[in-house]
């Protein structure tokens, strides 16, 4: 991590590198931990380069690895929930549109449509 962003995370978190090893290796819910730190990088201004790569390397590794092996993927609509889909979904289109699929929702909690559903439900009754 380059010095300048490493100095900023510590000063937004005062978080030790052992620390975070420990929180992500031994305690649970380890992808909430990680995930929080999202909202670091999303408002990140200091090395948007350095952020801007992490974000499209871990979409690259998400779709080499894990969606393309799916038999015919590129037949499915991409669709995706959270908080990171959400805020870099922009990153998210770019790479799913590189792996031929066609994206369909990205919302950040499915509470969203859900309300939304019972509203026009309730409208047409």
């Amino acid at each position: 991590m380059p010095e300048d962003v490493a100095k900023v995370f510590y000063e937004t978190y005062k978080l030790t590198p052992d620390e975070i090893m420990d929180n992500v290796y031994t305690k649970p819910l380890a992808n909430r931990f990680c995930a929080s730190f999202s909202k670091f990088v999303y408002d990140n201004n200091v090395n948007i380069e350095y952020t801007r790569k992490i974000v499209d390397d871990a979409f690259e590794a998400f779709f080499a690895n894990l969606v393309s092996k799916y038999p015919n993927y590129q037949d499915y609509t991409f669709n995706c929930i959270g908080s990171v889909a959400y805020n870099f979904r922009n990153v998210l289109e770019e790479k799913a549109n590189q792996y031929g699929m066609q994206v369909g929702k990205i919302l950040r909690s499915p509470i969203d449509d859900l309300v939304q559903f019972h509203i026009e439900r309730a409208q047409g009754e």
